[in-house]
């Protein structure tokens, strides 16, 4: 029985976000990029990055379960209601750990 390695999620607005991204993909993880706006996509896309997840982060529904197996979270984020959400919606997701990086 072959076991589906798992995805390391990101959420990275920002720069440290950003940078987090190409050691991952530098070091061949298995990741996915949050992004909660559709306009997000195609930066990432230019940067490579193959799969990304979109979260509606103003819908009440969270029980939304990604096509890829969640690992680990990271969070890369300065507005605490917004990291609050994700950690609600991702938080569901992985028994793993959740992590929030913000200055």
């Amino acid at each position: 029985m072959q076991v589906e390695q798992e995805f390391t999620i990101v959420s990275a607005p920002n720069r440290t976000g950003l940078h987090f991204v190409r050691q991952l993909q530098c070091r061949n993880v298995p990741f996915a990029v949050l992004v909660n706006e559709l306009d997000q996509r195609e930066p990432l896309a230019q940067l490579g990055i193959e799969h990304m997840i979109h979260v509606n982060i103003t819908s009440h529904d969270i029980q939304f379960i990604p096509d890829v197996p969640v690992g680990k979270v990271y969070l890369f984020e300065k507005n605490l209601p917004l990291c609050c959400r994700l950690i609600q919606i991702c938080r569901s997701w992985t028994s793993r750990p959740l992590y929030v990086i913000t200055q």
